[in-house]
C-alpha cells in the first residue's frame, strides 16, 4: 500500500475530559489569584466539593454555572477558619501548606 502524506494546517478545539486531580489544582489556583477567576470544565466530586468549602473558609467564594466554576473574593476574614476536607486526601494535602501560610502572614500582621 502506498501512502502519500501531505502538508496541512490543523485547527479546531479539542475538550479534554475532566479531571478531578486537575480541578482541585485550577480551583485552589483561582482562590490564590487576586482577581475573578473562571474555570470550566470542573470534574465534580466529593473532593472538589470539599476543596470548595475550604475555598470559602479562606474568605472567597464561588457560583456554580453548569461545569464552570467563578472564584471570587468575598471579602470575609475569618481569623479560625476551619477546613472540612471530608474525606479528600487531596484536599487536605493542598490546604496545610496554605493554612499555615496564611497563619504566619496572621502573625506577622498582628506584631
Amino acid at each position: 500500500m502506498n501512502v502519500i502524506i501531505k502538508k496541512s494546517k490543523l485547527n479546531g478545539e479539542v475538550i479534554a475530559p475532566p479531571s478531578k486531580s486537575y480541578s482541585h489544582r485550577y480551583l485552589i489556583g483561582a482562590m490564590l489569584a487576586s482577581n475573578q477567576s473562571v474555570i470550566s470544565n470542573i470534574y465534580f466530586s466529593d473532593d472538589v466539593l470539599a476543596t470548595l468549602n475550604c475555598i470559602k473558609a479562606m474568605g472567597k467564594n464561588y457560583k456554580i454555572d453548569g461545569n464552570n466554576i467563578e472564584i471570587y473574593d468575598d471579602n470575609i476574614d475569618n481569623d479560625l477558619p476551619i477546613f472540612d476536607c471530608n474525606e479528600s486526601g487531596s484536599t487536605l494535602r493542598f490546604f496545610i501548606p496554605i493554612a499555615l501560610k496564611r497563619n504566619h502572614e496572621k502573625k506577622k500582621m498582628h506584631n
